[in-house]
C-alpha cells in the first residue's frame, strides 16, 4: 500500500496598516474549528467570522474548517501542511484574511504532491495564488501537457 501526500508552508506577513495584536485576534477567532456535521450551520458560523468561502468548491469540506496547520511566526501567519490538507480552505481563509487586512496584497503558494512509493503519476505539485478576489491555480502535470502540445512555451 502507498501513501499520498500534498505538502506546502508559506507564510502570510502582517499589514502594516493595522496592528499586529488586531490581526493576530482576527486570525484565533477566525480559524477556529467548527463544532458541527451541518454544512449550513458550519457556512452561516464561518461568515460571521468574516471567512469569504467562495474558494470552497466543496461544501462538504467546511466541516473540517480549517484543514491545514497554523501558527504565529515572527513576521505573520505561518500555513502548512504535511501530509494532505485542504488548499481550497487556505484560500478561503487568506482572501478572508487579504479583504480585511490588506485589499492590494496577494499570496502565492506552491504545493508539493508526492508518494511513498515509487508509482507513475504520484507526483507532481503545483502554485495557487490568492488575491482578494480571484483565485487561480496552476497543476505541474497540466503545464506539462500545455507545453507537450505547443499551448505554453516557458
Amino acid at each position: 500500500m502507498a501513501n499520498s501526500y500534498r505538502q506546502w508552508s508559506e507564510v502570510i506577513e502582517w499589514s502594516t496598516e493595522y496592528p499586529v495584536a488586531m490581526q493576530k485576534a482576527w486570525v484565533a477567532a477566525a480559524l477556529v474549528g467548527v463544532d458541527t456535521d451541518d454544512t449550513e450551520e458550519n457556512k452561516q458560523e464561518l461568515a460571521e467570522r468574516g471567512i469569504v468561502l467562495t474558494a470552497v468548491s466543496n461544501d462538504d469540506t467546511i466541516t473540517s474548517w480549517p484543514d491545514f496547520d497554523w501558527s504565529f511566526v515572527g513576521r505573520g501567519i505561518w500555513v502548512r501542511s504535511e501530509e494532505g490538507g485542504d488548499l481550497e480552505h487556505l484560500a478561503a481563509f487568506v482572501q478572508s484574511f487579504l479583504k480585511k487586512f490588506a485589499p492590494t496584497a496577494c499570496l502565492q503558494v506552491c504545493w508539493a504532491d508526492w508518494c511513498d512509493k515509487l508509482r507513475a503519476g504520484e507526483f507532481g505539485g503545483g502554485v495557487v495564488v490568492i488575491w482578494v478576489d480571484k483565485v487561480k491555480w496552476a497543476h505541474a502535470a497540466d503545464v506539462g501537457h500545455d507545453m507537450m502540445i505547443g499551448r505554453y512555451e516557458p
